[in-house]
């Protein structure tokens, strides 16, 4: 008796799974005895039907040459990629003996198909949708051209090895979006050409093999470009005007020192003046005044320039807030690529006030040191008796004993005109001295 079969797919996995003492003559060519229990002429005759399938027969020894190969009935993936067609066309019906899988274009669901055939399919479909998008294509769609210029270009060979293999979860939604859409289709075009000959910068021929590994992250980039192209914008430019405003606020920042700088080295001289020039005197003189008012007006100055440099961090921190707000409200994904600049400003921008705070401070503390020193050089008879005074009075008030002679003698002791009275007494009855009586009688 005889199999009755429609198809030379078929015969030919039955002539694999039942002829006795098979051989490989070579690659997709085998050779098999047709066992005695089934009707060689019967089989012959049908086989005949199919002369892409069957070979030579013996009718004697009952071998029977065939090559399941041209049917689609491959030993493995190896083999079937042997075919440069099955690359970029998907048999309707495929078989691999290896894994002992069965493919069919017609069948419904595509639950059980292993990673392996599903990765190819896959990267049969994208054979598919590069010359969607390709500027020009050769050797009978083999090869596709993207071309930007005469000296920015790249070719894509549409061939790849079983190693490549790599599951492509953007695909579908590429090629919707990018090769099928005729929404922007020029634009998305550009878009796909431009990533393409930056991620593949310096290679002019690059095979599908290639483009498997990167496929995703070439999908994300097209994304970013076209969505910020649908923003009326480009990925590049604003790229390149956030990193330049942010390098001109950075340089804005660092202006903030050192355009007083020079006023910031003449704090300590000043305050070396100041005490170096003064001079002790039994009173407030001129020039001890004129010092005093000289590191007044100084610290009064810095502090309108600390606060004008102050005032303009703020308005630096500002413009970069305003502008990382215009960055945050494009598509998502693009802010966080500026994150880490928008960071170091405000950093920069801490950093500056803290100093300019600690600035301020060593300006008042200045004043405050010059005024002290004005204080002690105008009365220098007071500041050598302080010592005493507060002795005695120390001495008075916490005596363990309570002795009433130390309490007399701090009572006194506070009592007492101090010296700047009895001078400005003295001063009074010398002018009375030399003044004339109005109202004494000749």
């Amino acid at each position: 008796m005889a199999p009755q079969i429609e198809n030379p797919h078929d015969w030919a996995v039955w002539l694999l799974d039942n002829l006795e003492n098979q051989q490989q003559l070579g690659v997709g060519h085998w050779e098999g005895v047709l066992p005695a229990n089934v009707d060689f002429d019967a089989v012959v005759t049908q086989l005949n039907s199919y002369p892409l399938l069957i070979g030579m027969q013996d009718v004697t020894s009952r071998a029977i040459e065939f090559y399941p190969s041209r049917v689609k009935v491959y030993g493995s993936m190896q083999e079937m990629f042997g075919h440069p067609t099955n690359l970029r066309l998907v048999p309707s019906r495929f078989t691999l003996r290896d894994i002992g899988f069965t493919y069919d274009g017609q069948a419904e669901s595509t639950q059980g198909i292993p990673a392996l055939v599903s990765n190819y399919l896959a990267a049969a479909k994208l054979c598919q949708v590069i010359p969607l998008l390709a500027d020009m294509a050769v050797n009978n769609g083999e090869s596709q051209h993207f071309i930007k210029s005469p000296d920015s270009r790249i070719e894509i060979k549409l061939e790849y090895l079983v190693g490549d293999l790599v599951p492509l979860a953007s695909l579908n939604m590429f090629e919707a979006e990018y090769a099928a859409s005729t929404h922007h289709r020029d634009q998305k075009r550009s878009i796909v050409r431009t990533v393409l000959l930056d991620s593949f910068k310096g290679k002019r021929s690059i095979s599908i093999g290639d483009l498997l590994p990167n496929f995703e992250s070439i999908v994300e980039d097209v994304r970013s470009n076209y969505a910020m192209y649908a923003a009326e914008f480009s990925f590049e430019k604003i790229k390149a005007e956030v990193e330049k405003d942010n390098l001109d606020s950075t340089l804005k920042l660092n202006k903030t020192l050192s355009e007083i700088q020079n006023q910031l080295l003449a704090m300590p001289v000043a305050l070396v003046l100041v005490g170096g020039q003064m001079a002790p005197d039994t009173g407030l003189s001129i020039k001890n005044l004129v010092i005093w008012l000289g590191a007044c007006v100084f610290g009064i100055l810095m502090m309108l320039l600390i606060r004008n440099q102050s005032h303009a961090i703020d308005a630096i921190t500002e413009e970069v807030r305003l502008r990382k707000i215009k960055v945050d409200a494009q598509p998502e994904g693009m802010a966080g690529k500026f994150q880490s600049g928008f960071e170091d400003l405000r950093k920069r921008a801490k950093t500056q006030t803290n100093t300019l705070c600690g600035l301020r401070i060593g300006v008042i503390t200045s004043v405050f040191l010059a005024t002290g020193l004005l204080v002690w050089f105008s009365m220098p008879d007071w500041h050598k008796s302080l010592p005493k005074t507060v002795s005695g009075e120390v001495n008075g008030t916490y005596n363990a004993a309570g002795s009433a002679s130390t309490a007399s003698a701090a009572v006194a002791s506070i009592a007492a005109p101090s010296p700047i009275v009895q001078a400005i007494k003295g001063m009074k009855a010398s002018s009375a001295a030399l003044s004339p009586d109005k109202h004494r009688k000749p």
